[in-house]
């Protein structure tokens, strides 16, 4: 007789407290029948009548020794299982939840599931230095790295400094008449201020991360950088400045081989009543369209660093010993093409959205009088009219990021579907790898690593463009493949539909969406870093992984106190998904044995369900994801349960001391805790029962009447 402590960790972080253990406890209390047998009321495998006592305690993720101040607490939900009508204390199941889920909470909503994709993408950059960090050398580390500030310190401030001002301007433009007369300098001041306190608000009230740093002090950079230049123009003082600023430019046209020339030339063409009133010297556009040519530039700029980070994969030196093909455990220069190809196709569709928006709310108010409202929503205001003149030059990729986005999509599908009708290559014990998984698929990853290829390539045509060569000439094949993916008037509709659909798609079916992001989502979640690796002090590495530590210090003080408060005889750990991980590191933890050392080693069975411990975790990132039993607790049994269509994980690898892999029939990779198969597998294989001893007289009477 003794108590039996079962910890329950969940995966997918879509739950509230509570659900998993009721979850678990509702189908370890169900009686399980046997449909096949000759006779299912004698086939009946039952822990008899139970009683279940619900209880709840908040417990603080971290030792409450006034580092934070205030402790952060999380939930955790018991669960005491006794035989029904029986107060035995010294022979119970107690159930107790890990939960993590508001760690990586799922969005609720057209706006929250947008902003949650967007995270997402930039997220994605976590992955990918986690990955360079566990299997490559240091000149990889760094080019890596590079990429990640350009990306994260120029393209996504300079699209953010642009939304600013847009948003100023539209102010300016609709019904509401605020700041009708608001002039050009103080629109680039406010744009400048704006951004500098964005910045600052996330500096002071986020939760800084290594990513969040970098785009904060990009944004900071531009936001001072656009002050000081409203400073140099506008006041008397600084006029050092605007000359410095003005001869600077000058020199530089002399160098390219032009005429010395103002930095923003007054207007040649003929202007509309829109800039006649809000820009009559055009510096506002001048300063829109250096913005424009910058984050071109800084695009361009990344796309070359990320096709030098995938070319340099294929011969720099690795950290690890090599995999069997030499590349399987590559993945960030998989992560550079999802990056490219997933912001610019997000950015893309939001700025062809704007754009609408804009043209449908342009008025009278600017027009000439006895203009008619018919042609006064036509889209010729003044920021529609920046938009029509600048927007297009940055946009001759997002053709081809459609196209590689459906392409993507495609056979994402193609590949699930291939599965679905593969379901006996699936059950075999080493299915091709391919085919194994859809997470993290070698396929899906030479798609994204060939539109960086292209992309390249892309931007090398663009730069060729602007001079006179015979092979690109009219008519020629390069000049036809760049018609192919340019964004031009002629395809706009079709592309516009597809961007306008994505957004569509959200807005109708957002919890579809969030769905699907859970995975990467808990993925992204779990590679977080604080600092950049190389201002990491040794031994601190891991303490780097701040929401990684949270989700482990959740681990670690339920158990402790469920050690503490039920002194178990024996210990079940079922975990799900990216529960499977936590629950495996966290067994491999000398804080934990430690923990269990002193409950006098109570025997321990694993469970886990549908895990990407060896698939994805361990084969990406061998370094910080080691699996072993041997470094478990002595004499634990682990029993891995998969689908065998499961989309994250199925097998682990039986290298890692794992007791057995138990496959169901396809069903996907959700619902494990209250499948009929599963619970099949854990009362006959595993061996699964809530109490020691066998059920007496009257608790089997009592189930037969039943």
């Amino acid at each position: 007789m003794g108590r039996h402590l079962i910890l329950a960790v969940h995966g997918i972080g879509e739950q509230k407290p509570g659900d998993t253990v009721d979850a678990i406890v509702g189908a370890a209390t169900t009686d399980l029948v046997d449909p096949e047998a000759p006779n299912p009321d004698k086939e009946r495998q039952s822990n008899g009548p139970v009683d279940v006592y619900r209880d709840l305690i908040e417990l603080p993720e971290q030792e409450f020794d006034g580092t934070p101040r205030k402790a952060k607490l999380f939930p955790v939900h018991l669960r005491r299982v006794r035989r029904a009508q029986t107060q035995d204390g010294d022979n119970e199941a107690v159930f107790a939840e890990v939960f993590w889920a508001d760690k990586s909470p799922a969005p609720n909503g057209f706006f929250w599931t947008a902003f949650d994709l967007l995270k997402v993408i930039l997220g994605l950059g976590y992955i990918g230095m986690d990955n360079v960090e566990n299997t490559r050398g240091r000149a990889s580390i760094m080019l890596f790295h590079a990429f990640t500030w350009a990306f994260y310190g120029l393209v996504a401030p300079l699209n953010a400094i642009l939304l600013i001002g847009a948003v100023l301007l539209l102010i300016d433009m609709t019904p509401l008449n605020i700041g009708t007369n608001i002039p050009t300098a103080a629109i680039l001041l406010g744009q400048g201020l704006v951004a500098l306190a964005i910045a600052g608000l996330i500096w002071v009230a986020a939760r800084l991360t290594y990513l969040i740093s970098i785009f904060a002090r990009g944004l900071a950079f531009f936001g001072a950088l656009i002050v000081v230049i409203w400073a140099g123009y506008q006041l008397p003082a600084m006029g050092w400045l605007s000359d410095g600023i003005e001869t600077a430019h000058g020199s530089l046209l002399l160098l390219g081989g032009f005429d010395p020339a103002p930095l923003c030339p007054p207007p040649t063409e003929p202007l509309d009543a829109f800039q006649l009133r809000a820009d009559p010297q055009g510096s506002l556009e001048c300063f829109v369209s250096y913005t424009v040519a910058a984050l071109e530039v800084s695009w361009f700029a990344t796309i070359i660093l990320g096709f030098i980070v995938l070319v340099s994969s294929w011969f720099l030196p690795r950290s690890v010993t090599a995999p069997a093909d030499g590349q399987s455990d590559t993945l960030y220069p998989s992560i550079v093409g999802a990056m490219i190809m997933f912001w610019m196709t997000f950015s893309s569709s939001f700025w062809l959205l704007f754009k609408s928006v804009v043209s449908r709310l342009s008025t009278a108010r600017g027009h000439p009088s006895g203009t008619s409202i018919e042609m006064a929503h036509q889209p010729d205001g003044f920021l529609h009219g920046i938009f029509g003149r600048q927007f297009g030059n940055a946009q001759d990729t997002l053709g081809l990021s459609i196209y590689a986005m459906g392409l993507f999509l495609a056979a994402a599908m193609l590949l699930v579907l291939i599965r679905r009708l593969s379901r006996g290559a699936l059950k075999k014990d080493a299915p091709p790898a391919w085919l194994s998984r859809v997470i993290l698929n070698p396929v899906l990853s030479l798609i994204l690593k060939g539109f960086v290829i292209v992309m390249f390539a892309l931007v090398v045509a663009l730069f060729l463009a602007r001079f006179d060569f015979a092979f690109m000439a009219e008519g020629t094949v390069v000049d036809w493949m760049m018609d192919v993916v340019a964004f031009d008037e002629a395809r706009n509709g079709i592309i516009g539909a597809i961007a306008l659909g994505l957004g569509v798609l959200i807005y109708n079916f957002p919890q579809v969406v969030a769905g699907a992001l859970g995975v990467v989502r808990d993925i992204v979640t779990y590679a977080v870093q604080e600092s950049c690796i190389c201002l990491v002090k040794r031994g601190r590495y891991r303490r780097n992984f701040i929401l990684r530590e949270d989700i482990n210090s959740r681990f670690k003080r339920v158990l402790h106190y469920s050690l503490d408060a039920t002194t178990p005889s024996r210990i079940t750990i079922i975990s799900h998904s990216q529960g499977t991980v936590i629950a495996t590191q966290m067994l491999q933890n000398g804080w934990v044995k430690d923990l269990l050392r002193k409950a006098g080693n109570p025997p321990v069975t694993l469970i886990t369900m549908g895990s990407p411990v060896t698939q994805v975790y361990r084969h990406y990132f061998p370094l910080a994801f080691k699996v072993s039993t041997t470094k478990m607790p002595d004499g634990l049994k682990w029993f891995n349960i998969f689908r065998i269509d499961d989309y994250v994980g199925t097998r682990i690898a039986p290298n890692t001391g794992v007791h057995k892999n138990l496959h169901v029939d396809a069903h996907g990779h959700l619902g494990y805790f209250v499948d009929h198969q599963v619970w099949r597998h854990m009362w006959n294989a595993v061996q699964f029962k809530l109490f020691d001893g066998p059920i007496d007289a009257d608790h089997q009477a009592a189930e037969t009447q039943v």
